[in-house]
């Protein structure tokens, strides 16, 4: 059952390094000029997203003055401890289930 989690702050350490490694990891499936592993310009491709991704996950705490937020989802169990929305007081945004 998938698992969505709307993050208006930035979320935890851990979930963000898990981000930033999906997307270097996945660069092929993600770009939109589908560059494939073989590129000479790979390695730098793989850093400039990453480093894309890595200053919009820091804009998230409102620093960079515009309104930033992440919509996650997950086709298995979360990556995250997910909780009831009456149960989660201590997030700003519950886990939401289909």
């Amino acid at each position: 059952m998938p698992a969505l989690h709307h993050f208006l702050t930035p979320p935890a350490e851990p979930i963000k390094s898990q981000i930033l490694q999906m997307v270097v990891d996945n660069l092929t499936d993600i770009s939109s000029v589908a560059l494939p592993p073989s590129n000479p310009l790979y390695s730098l491709y793989q850093y400039g997203i990453g480093f894309e991704v890595h200053l919009y996950l820091q804009a998230m705490d409102g620093s960079r003055g515009m309104p930033v937020e992440m919509i996650l989802r997950r086709a298995r169990l979360p990556i995250w401890p997910c909780r009831p929305a009456s149960v989660a007081r201590v997030s700003p945004a519950p886990c939401w289930r289909r």
